[in-house]
């Protein structure tokens, strides 16, 4: 449920963020506090640190402060109080959950559940990704797929669990495919691979 709070304004879509981002700060002045709101845009539950910065004329905890947001909700952060003309910065940083990835009951999309059956992370135009349909398809294996292209927040999934599986590079062929939970990528021999499922 989102916070309703009598405040004087608003201010929203910082720094080019919209309400369309999966996570959005508004920050909100109310006599003389400042209230820095974070919201989980997405379906997906999210850990969020966020860091107010460089601070002028703001008094108060600017520690960095993760919460876990649960799916389009809001949550307060920080309320810093106004001592005279004032300018900041922030940051943030989101992520998946990290025992949400591995437990089995994780779902995304229509109910995929990533750690049961062939799971492809796909982009659009990928003719190694079509290649891999294709060829499930023709052997009747079922599976579900999750365009990265069409969708971040799968693009975002996808690096989260290649990183909790310890791949550190910044780039990946597609398709990249879950086996029962299990990670596959950047297949060399893409059709040797397909043939052992």
């Amino acid at each position: 449920m989102k916070y309703l709070v009598p405040l004087i304004f608003i201010f929203t879509s910082l720094l080019g963020m919209s309400q369309n981002e999966a996570i959005s700060v508004d920050v909100a002045k109310d006599n003389d506090t400042l209230i820095f709101f974070v919201s989980n845009n997405t379906d997906f539950t999210q850990d969020v640190i966020f860091t107010v910065k460089d601070l002028e004329g703001l008094e108060g905890n600017t520690n960095p402060l993760l919460k876990r947001l649960n799916p389009q909700v809001t949550d307060i952060f920080h309320k810093l109080k106004i001592t005279g003309p004032y300018n900041y910065n922030f940051d943030f940083l989101n992520e998946f959950p990290k025992e949400h990835l591995i437990n089995e009951a994780f779902t995304v999309g229509d109910d995929i559940l990533l750690n049961k059956g062939i799971v492809i992370f796909e982009k659009t135009d990928c003719g190694r990704c079509q290649t891999t349909m294709t060829y499930l398809n023709a052997k009747n294996k079922p599976y579900a797929k999750l365009n990265i292209t069409d969708n971040p927040m799968y693009n975002q999934l996808m690096w989260e669990l290649l990183e909790l599986n310890g791949y550190l590079g910044d780039s990946v062929k597609t398709p990249v495919i879950l086996v029962n939970g299990a990670i596959s990528f950047s297949h060399e021999d893409l059709e040797g691979f397909l043939e052992q499922l």
